[in-house]
């Protein structure tokens, strides 16, 4: 009874509340200072009933966590809400609210250094992972709001290499993210969108050095395998030779025709065998003493981190 007790406490526990459950969660703790907490009631509220009392209460509690652009957002939506409900007090409230926010918003312009204006643009936020957080076009320059937080920007343009450069967002104001100018594509690569953006993004650091040397054992293992197929091949197609040799010289006896001539056939597939089986360890063997001296010499390349 216990154990069942148990599964059934953990089975309700994973439910989401109710909306009015979850309403009242969300005020009782925004009253204790859990404001994270009280985000997440009001959210699965709105979620499963939308309401525009909760949406101002969404909105307060995101501005409360430091979210401008999310809360901005948000009490733009209920203004409108309240509008077509003809509730003008909740519009007054919640005009009041956005434009006090507005001088203490943070606002993103994108440039990209070159020829590119058809490029397409589309931020992403570094610590989550999750659909583009806004996206436009370069064809119509424009500024966005966003949270404070570590961010990504995509840029991606017909007939030239997409990139990705990381920025953060820190203060209130206008910023520009200056992208570096974009690498056209060979005429022979095909078309290749922008790179699926990773679930997380660490900070920029320095330069990574990439090692472009074969692994170290390449070369003696190729060497090994090559000497082993040079010597076993070799070997059956020395016998090989030998039997062609001797039944060759026996196809005259007629008694012992039937035999040698069986005997004569394997040994050609042998030497068949073997012949090509000593070629192929020559060649592993050429390969390995090629790696072993690419091995001893420098082959390093530079790879670049991206820079804002």
């Amino acid at each position: 009874m216990s154990v069942g007790a148990t599964l059934v406490a953990n089975l309700v526990a994973a439910q989401p509340l109710g909306a009015s459950v979850a309403f009242d969660e969300g005020r009782r703790l925004l009253a204790d200072g859990r404001v994270a907490e009280a985000c997440e009631r009001f959210a699965s509220s709105h979620q499963q009933e939308p309401a525009l009392g909760t949406l101002l209460n969404l909105a307060d509690c995101r501005e409360r966590l430091g979210e401008t652009a999310t809360a901005f957002k948000l009490f733009n939506e209920a203004q409108a809400w309240a509008e077509r409900n003809h509730e003008a007090r909740r519009v007054q409230a919640a005009k009041a609210r956005a434009d006090a926010l507005k001088p203490r918003l943070s606002m993103v312009a994108v440039e990209v250094l070159g020829n590119a204006p058809r490029a397409s643009v589309e931020v992403f936020a570094s610590t989550v992972q999750g659909p583009a957080v806004a996206r436009w076009n370069l064809e119509v320059p424009q500024a966005v709001a966003l949270d404070p937080g570590r961010y990504e920007v995509a840029v991606a343009c017909d007939g030239y290499e997409p990139t990705r450069v990381p920025f953060a967002v820190t203060v209130p104001g206008v910023m520009k993210v200056v992208v570096p100018a974009l690498r056209p594509r060979a005429a022979s690569e095909p078309a290749v969108a922008v790179a699926p953006r990773p679930a997380t993004v660490a900070p920029p650091g320095p330069l990574a050095v990439v090692d472009a040397r074969p692994p170290r054992w390449a070369g003696p293992t190729s060497v090994g395998v090559g000497a082993a197929f040079v010597v076993g091949f070799g070997l059956l197609f020395g016998v090989a030779l030998d039997v062609l040799v001797r039944t060759g010289a026996q196809q005259q006896d007629q008694a012992a025709l039937t035999v040698t001539r069986q005997a004569y056939q394997t040994a050609v597939w042998q030497a068949v065998v073997g012949s090509v089986g000593a070629a192929a360890g020559l060649a592993a063997v050429s390969v390995g003493v090629a790696l072993l001296g690419r091995d001893s010499g420098a082959g390093a390349q530079v790879a670049l981190g991206g820079a804002w």
